[in-house]
């Protein structure tokens, strides 16, 4: 319930960030002022996320821990990835930037996601950030700030709520 779709939702990222603008690929970046819905929510709930998931691991509530991981991913690939599948698709209508938009909003949430859950998941968090970043390990990185992602209770609330209806 969490390898599984991290890893699918990897490379997911990869095989459409490279053949996105006509197979040129789109080098994403960390990006957060992304003003589409769905891009504001995943980007709101991957906050709480990064919030909440200290507590519990100071807590030694690694159980807890581990439930809000799986939930967070289920959030990514059962809603956001499979309701924003058209926006990561450029169709050569020549106004990419909602695709962009979608790749750099993804490309962030796996950036911060691999940090946050380094520690529970460490061996395939390091390989999907090594990917992502290029960089040396994930568990030399900073932990993310919270405060550099968006905050919008009032749309976590409504959208959670429609994903409770479907």
């Amino acid at each position: 319930q969490v390898l599984i779709p991290l890893w699918n939702s990897w490379s997911f990222f990869s095989l459409y960030a490279n053949a996105a603008a006509g197979g040129d690929g789109h080098d994403a970046t960390w990006r957060t002022d992304s003003a589409h819905p769905m891009d504001r929510y995943i980007l709101a709930k991957l906050r709480d996320y990064v919030v909440e998931l200290p507590g519990q691991m100071d807590a030694n509530a690694i159980a807890d821990a581990c439930e809000s991981t799986r939930t967070f991913i289920d959030v990514l690939t059962n809603w956001y990835i499979r309701r924003s599948r058209e926006r990561f698709w450029d169709t050569g209508s020549g106004d990419s930037s909602a695709t962009h938009a979608a790749f750099d909003t993804l490309y962030t949430t796996l950036e911060v996601l691999t940090r946050v859950s380094a520690p529970l998941l460490p061996l395939v968090t390091e390989e999907i950030w090594r990917g992502l970043t290029g960089g040396r390990s994930v568990h030399l990185a900073d932990w993310p700030d919270a405060s550099q992602l968006p905050a919008d209770d009032d749309l976590v609330t409504a959208m959670d709520a429609v994903r409770a209806v479907c």
